[in-house]
């Protein structure tokens, strides 16, 4: 009874710190909005919604970059079993929800492995309220993949002797959609556990550590099983991406990295807030999202004190193990600040170029996470020392007053991210775009099936920096240009565009083949060919102009049909057009009717009286296949990109349909393995009960 009040009270502790932090949206009707929020997250969410009341599981995208996989990207969190918040809530609701939920659970999770390493309440809810309100997970609230990652490192931690419950946690962890936390979250495990070989001394030492490599071993079955409906996929999609097909220069990979003044301001923020006030100017942040990672200047002063203090009593009292593993752990985390340094670190290109994981992973400020998660480890290790010996000084009388530290340290970093990020109106996600609402209109009128795509010119995607004092005004007008994949809520057809974490090659290859024209009138035929209808840019285009507000918006008049039937002669072998000069007249390109258009399915109808080549300008992608009047086709690759089929002459039915393999395969392995841990769960239950 005793301890469920306990418990209760703790919960309640972290309940409140969450709750005061997101005090401005929480009981205000307002919400966050910037960037990916935006951009991505809650085009996501609401696609994924629509599919699921379809009955459909979101397996492909037709609306962004002329189509990818939506389910296999590890951001999406389809299969993450938090997002059930957001496929049974509306989205601002579900927003405020996720954001309590990983909190609590960021902070719950450090108190409890506190608690498992027999250490006092205060520690640990000051190692929980220092970890969920730390400036790395505050600036990294507007990513909802990378934030609700950041909440699971502790509950590693806490099961690191259960291989079972690793390996769940590490599924979990998975799920929730960021690999490069995952990643650093699985390393630092490994080296906190290795380091507790220590105790072990010389004879035990071979034992402890092939016991730790059958441990991990064993939770990595389990988290493999776990994650294979999310892994499987996504393997194929970076197989198949921009990114791992082709290696990110130094410069690129090296973007973000971390100044002077950001490592300063990891433990003295309110005194060294230079470059601060700008970033706010520009995107309303008060903090850099891709460079912070402070702990607050309460924290700094407890580490400090408790760093010497400790040094001072385990030599004093000869625990040189205990010595060994703090300046490992200090190592580790003046680790992550050198690596955060990235391009301004000596030897971050020696790097570079010999670890492969580095030439994939961009913004080498988010290494500061080694930072932050090493710090409440050294905070966990060296404040006991004091409390220790504070209460011998005492003789075990009352130390209430040590209560004020997690107090100080919840002020402290209240203080700090008070206003972090702007906040608007609850209605933000259902105001009406102006330059989708006309889209949609033209489509409607020209009796678009499906709806034709359209382009935002590179010039006007690069330019997106907001220099206007008001920052929400910036914002709005930004998404009139829609950006990223704000189309998908929509229902309108992107071709191409920047800032998706994972374009596939081939589209992208396409696209560059666009970039490197000079001139709209030499890039308005490959855009035709792309279904390309609608063009927005800042600059002036040599073509009709449809409307000047709120975004400039043009028309390419040489769109063809999403659906072109292309005679043989035209169709060159190489999956490519034979030019206009061999053929020595004009290409002809036919409308194909599409008689039905979902994500995962689409069907052609046409009579044709000479063969040739039928070409549906979406992406081509493992996965899809093709059927003729029923029977099994041959799917080609046409211009790079575009699913395309060889016919004969007749009327045709042609279906192209979206089966994954590797999804298919990953969601058997999952749910066999789901299947063997609720059989080894329901026994223990009743072990248990009967015992």
């Amino acid at each position: 009874m005793v301890k469920n009040i306990k418990y209760s009270l703790v919960l309640l502790i972290f309940f409140f710190s969450a709750v005061s932090f997101l005090r401005d949206t929480l009981f205000t009707g307002k919400t966050y909005y910037t960037r990916d929020l935006t951009y991505i997250f809650h085009p996501w969410k609401h696609f994924t919604v629509e599919e699921l009341q379809q009955g459909r599981v979101p397996l492909w995208n037709p609306y962004a970059y002329s189509g990818m996989p939506l389910m296999a990207n590890m951001q999406s969190q389809v299969f993450y079993p938090l997002s059930l918040v957001f496929y049974s809530l509306p989205f601002v609701k579900a927003l405020k929800l996720f954001y309590l939920l990983h909190l609590i659970l960021a902070g719950l999770g450090w108190y409890l492995f506190s608690q498992k390493k027999g250490v006092c309440a205060v520690v640990g809810i000051t190692a929980g309220i220092m970890y969920m309100l730390s400036g790395y997970l505050v600036s990294k609230i507007e990513f909802l993949s990378l934030f609700a990652s950041l909440a699971w490192l502790p509950w590693m931690l806490l099961f690191i002797d259960n291989w079972l419950m690793l390996g769940v946690v590490l599924g979990v962890s998975f799920l929730a959609g960021y690999p490069q936390i995952w990643g650093m979250q699985a390393g630092i495990l490994i080296f906190y556990d290795f380091l507790q070989v220590i105790d072990n001394g010389r004879s035990n030492l071979r034992a402890g550590v092939l016991g730790k490599i059958r441990k991990y071993l064993y939770a990595g079955i389990i988290f493999a099983g776990l994650a294979a409906v999310q892994l499987f996929p996504a393997v194929e999609l970076i197989a198949n991406s921009q990114r791992g097909t082709m290696k990110l220069d130094y410069q690129t990979v090296t973007v973000n990295s971390a100044k002077g003044n950001d490592i300063i301001n990891c433990f003295v923020p309110m005194l060294n807030s230079s470059g601060i006030k700008g970033q706010q100017q520009i995107t309303g942040e008060k903090y850099y999202w891709a460079t912070t990672g402070y702990i607050g200047e309460a924290v700094t002063s407890l580490l400090v004190v408790g760093i010497i203090f400790a040094f001072v009593v385990f030599i004093r009292d000869k625990k040189y193990k205990d010595i060994i593993k703090l300046l490992f752990l200090l190592m580790l985390a003046g680790m992550g600040l050198v690596l955060a340094l990235g391009e301004k670190f000596w030897g971050y290109k020696f790097i570079y170029e010999h670890l492969l994981l580095f030439r994939y992973f961009r913004y080498p400020g988010g290494l500061m996470y080694i930072f932050s998660a090493a710090a409440v480890l050294i905070l966990i290790t060296t404040l006991p020392v004091i409390f220790e010996k504070l209460e011998r000084k005492s003789n075990g009388s009352n130390n209430g007053y040590l209560w004020l530290i997690p107090a100080v340290v919840l002020i402290n970093l209240l203080i700090l991210s008070y206003k972090h990020l702007p906040v608007t109106s609850d209605r933000w996600y259902g105001y009406i775009n102006h330059t989708a609402a006309r889209l949609q209109y033209e489509n409607i009128k020209n009796n678009s099936h499906p709806w034709e795509r359209f382009f935002v010119s590179p010039a006007t995607d690069r330019n997106r920096m907001f220099t206007t004092g008001n920052v929400e005004y910036a914002w709005k007008l930004s998404t009139e240009k829609l950006f990223n994949l704000i189309s998908m809520k929509f229902h309108l057809f992107n071709f191409a565009g920047m800032g998706e974490p994972l374009e596939l090659a081939n589209s992208y290859s396409y696209a560059l083949d666009i970039y490197e024209q000079k001139r709209f009138e030499d890039a308005k035929y490959l855009l035709g060919f792309a279904n390309v209808r609608y063009v927005i840019a800042d600059t002036d285009l040599n073509a009709e102009l449809l409307c000047t507000t709120p975004a400039k918006v043009y028309l390419n008049d040489k769109t063809l049909s999403r659906a072109v039937f292309i005679p043989e002669k035209n169709a060159g072998t190489d999956g490519q057009l034979v030019s206009q000069s061999e053929t020595k007249k004009k290409l002809v390109f036919e409308k194909v009717g599409i008689t039905r258009y979902s994500p995962e399915r689409v069907n052609l109808q046409l009579t044709q009286k000479r063969a040739g080549v039928v070409v549906l300008t979406d992406n081509w992608y493992p996965g899809w296949v093709v059927k003729v009047d029923g029977l099994n086709s041959k799917l080609e690759k046409f211009m790079k990109t575009f699913r395309a089929v060889k016919v004969n002459t007749g009327t045709l039915n042609i279906e192209f349909v979206y089966i994954p393999g590797m999804f298919c395969a990953g969601l058997s392995l999952t749910l066999l393995t789901v299947t063997i841990l609720l059989i080894i769960g329901l026994r223990y239950a009743t072990q248990k009960v009967v015992g």
